[in-house]
């Protein structure tokens, strides 16, 4: 009896997976170029009680999320809420609201969330509306009035 021998398969798709593969590469390669082109703008509102900050670098900060008693800090977390907030085109929009456990609304459509927008608690959402629109009020605006340039001594003027 005479036996064929056995023909070594050839993997056609191999050329079809390595081209998808450099696809899906180039594609990830672009996609993080567009993250890194736009920038978004977050910051946080945090409030505990009537006390309300913009940032941890306000002195506030600190007392809202600490317990005191008196001026002396006794450590542990007081509850308090924090939102987080973006800065679009047209306006600021909300991307969180969260409670001391980081347990709340995460943003829109996220399976995270543990409350839905509507379950928040209006007061102090209506508390953090307030602080941003009088920290708008406040707001300045900076324009440079010249730039000095310490090797030449010249001073230009934009």
């Amino acid at each position: 009896m005479i036996t064929k021998p056995k023909k070594k398969k050839t993997c056609y798709c191999k050329w079809r997976i390595e081209d998808v593969h450099d696809r899906m590469n180039k594609m990830e390669r672009e996609l993080q170029a567009i993250r890194e082109a736009v920038k978004h703008v977050e910051f946080e509102i945090y409030s505990a009680g009537s006390d309300v900050c913009i940032g941890r670098t306000e002195r506030l900060w600190h007392r809202i999320v600490c317990t005191y008693e008196g001026d002396r800090c006794l450590g542990g977390i007081r509850p308090h809420w924090t939102t987080s907030w973006r800065i679009c085109a047209n306006g600021f929009s909300l991307e969180s609201m969260l409670d001391q456990n980081w347990k709340g609304w995460h943003g829109q459509y996220k399976e995270t969330n543990e409350l839905k927008y509507d379950e928040l608690p209006r007061d102090v959402l209506t508390l953090h509306h307030n602080k941003l629109r009088a920290h708008i009020e406040k707001m300045a605006i900076w324009y440079p009035c010249h730039i000095y340039n310490d090797f030449t001594g010249d001073m230009y003027r934009p």
